[in-house]
């Protein structure tokens, strides 16, 4: 997957999973730098997802972490 936009969005979504992370809830509590980790790219191009997916309405960025919003959209990438 070379597109970093759904690399990061994938990620999340993988993230968000009650099965394998019981008691996530509705917010994500990670930095953009330990999601840049995660996905490989650096922490200014994360920011740079987080924003195009805030502004489609995917998630809301809040302070020390991220509120998903539609998660289906994460999953499958719909940009």
């Amino acid at each position: 997957m070379n597109n970093p936009d759904q690399r990061v969005a994938r990620s999340l979504a993988a993230l968000f999973n009650p099965v394998l992370y019981p008691g996530v809830g509705e917010v994500l509590r990670i930095t953009q730098q330990e999601l840049a980790y995660l996905v490989g790219l650096s922490r200014q191009r994360v920011n740079a997802s987080l924003r195009t997916m805030e502004a489609l309405g995917m998630i809301r960025v809040e302070y020390g972490g991220l509120r998903v919003l539609n998660i289906a959209a994460l999953r499958y990438g719909m940009f």
